[in-house]
């Protein structure tokens, strides 16, 4: 019998997508809070597009639950409530 080996997980795209996201927090923190916002948000719909269009076996740490949700979870969920309202809040 064959001793048992630990198989290391392929993190895959994940890497790419942590090194976005580690940009765009370090754009917010040096007080560009707009670009900074805006490369947050690019590397998220980023990894809902790569993990729309590439094959599973190449997904790595993108696959999390069904290809759908989390589409739905990387591209619609960091969408805030009222984005893209054109009217003026009223008190």
């Amino acid at each position: 019998m064959s001793p048992m080996r630990f198989v290391r997980p392929r993190l895959g795209p994940w890497w790419m997508l942590s090194g976005c996201l580690l940009a765009g927090l370090v754009i917010v923190l040096s007080g560009h809070v707009r670009l900074g916002g805006i490369a947050l948000a690019a590397s998220l719909v980023g990894a809902g597009v790569l993990r729309l269009v590439l094959p599973q076996a190449r997904l790595g740490g993108l696959a999390v639950r069904s290809r759908s949700a989390d589409v739905v979870a990387l591209v619609i969920g960091p969408t805030p409530p009222g984005f893209g309202d054109t009217q003026p809040a009223t008190s």
